[in-house]
């Protein structure tokens, strides 16, 4: 039988409870139909650089003409290097994903949904963006956009289609 393609997820929609405020973003639903179709590993970038659960909340600002993930409460908190050399390294050593369903308005994971300080702007979590600037075909999505039955069979088309073609 032919493995199944491998899709990351945010850890917090599988329903481990990782958010900065310990909390959890359970998808139970779409898990288990995305669980029916791919392999499914879990991606937490503020945890796997070493923050806690409950940890100081993060927001992307703009500062020194770069977009930085800092604290709301400490402005020394600054954890934009490490999202940035996880991310490097989580694609290096994750070459067979296929696709990616992160959480919407994330700083790490936000996919254009994550506002940016000050100003209102929006853009994407830093681990979104370093990663969809390495795998600019691999498709990725927020939970947000996926919870359309229609943007779901799209998004399972476009991974099996990428995995096909470059797996």
């Amino acid at each position: 039988m032919k493995e199944k393609p491998t899709v990351a997820v945010s850890r917090c929609l599988l329903g481990e409870n990782v958010r900065y405020d310990g909390q959890t973003k359970a998808m139970p639903q779409l898990i288990n139909q995305l669980a029916a179709e791919f392999s499914i590993v879990g991606v937490c970038p503020e945890v796997e650089i070493g923050l806690s659960v409950p940890r100081p909340a993060v927001q992307l600002v703009f500062f020194d003409d770069s977009v930085q993930a800092v604290g709301i409460e400490d402005a020394e908190l600054n954890i934009t290097q490490d999202l940035l050399s996880f991310a490097d390294n989580f694609v290096s050593t994750n070459p067979i994903i296929s696709g990616y369903v992160l959480k919407a308005r994330s700083p790490s994971c936000g996919l254009g949904t994550t506002p940016i300080f000050p100003g209102g702007e929006v853009g994407s979590g830093l681990f979104a963006h370093r990663v969809q600037q390495q795998q600019k075909h691999v498709p990725m999505i927020d939970e947000i956009r996926l919870s359309a039955p229609l943007v779901l069979r799209q998004f399972v088309e476009a991974v099996k289609s990428y995995a096909k073609t470059n797996n």
